[in-house]
């Protein structure tokens, strides 16, 4: 990997550094650089992760030259998907500077978040965007049926009278998966003939 493979994320007055992957297990984020945007001292937080039975087993060492360095060195990821882990182990009341509590307390609230919608909002809204419009298509579907079942028992109701009609209705909107009191119904204006009333100037005999 080269400095073309990284990916700066300005968070708070802290640039973070991260590797993209396609999901957050495969998206690397360099600690160093997150541990000095807090104020943190970065060889006792190095120790801790070494130290740390979970959070061990995820570091990933690679050579990399950073922004602004003029040489590659070896520098430890943690999967994005581990770093609010890893910034959970880190007590603010145990930090006696007050800007570095209140800096710790500001990553352990956002940070992930941010770096996650750094580089998949667009793909999740995405998603969320093509569920809603299969949802969408799904209900239109539906609503057709209903309609063309509102047009069949208009034609019933016309030929053979309202009470064979209404017999006729739970059966014929159950093939289309509605019930009686489901939230959709025929659409009034496209089957006017199924919602006339008796005192309707153009009701059809029974």
């Amino acid at each position: 990997m080269n400095a073309a493979d990284l990916t700066t994320v300005p968070f708070h007055g802290a640039t973070l550094v991260a590797v993209r992957g396609d999901t957050d297990a495969t998206t690397l984020v360099a600690m160093k650089p997150v541990s000095e945007g807090m104020r943190l001292s970065w060889q006792p937080q190095h120790r801790k992760l070494l130290g740390h039975p979970v959070l061990s087993g995820c570091i990933i060492n690679l050579m990399m030259q950073m922004p602004g360095d003029d040489q590659a060195r070896e520098w430890v990821f943690l999967p994005l998907n581990r770093l609010n882990f890893w910034l959970a182990t880190i007590h603010p009341n145990k930090v006696p500077d007050e800007g570095a509590r209140a800096k710790i307390i500001e990553y352990q609230t956002e940070c992930a978040d941010a770096l996650y919608q750094h580089f998949f909002a667009k793909s999740a809204q995405a998603k969320r965007s093509r569920a809603e419009e299969e949802a969408r298509q799904r209900i239109i579907a539906q609503t057709r049926s209903v309609n063309a079942v509102a047009g069949l028992l208009a034609e019933v109701r016309r030929c053979m009278g309202a009470r064979i009609a209404a017999e006729a209705a739970p059966a014929l909107l159950q093939k289309v998966g509605v019930t009686l009191s489901g939230q959709i119904v025929p659409d009034p204006m496209l089957q006017p003939d199924f919602f006339e009333t008796s005192g309707s100037p153009n009701t059809r005999p029974n």
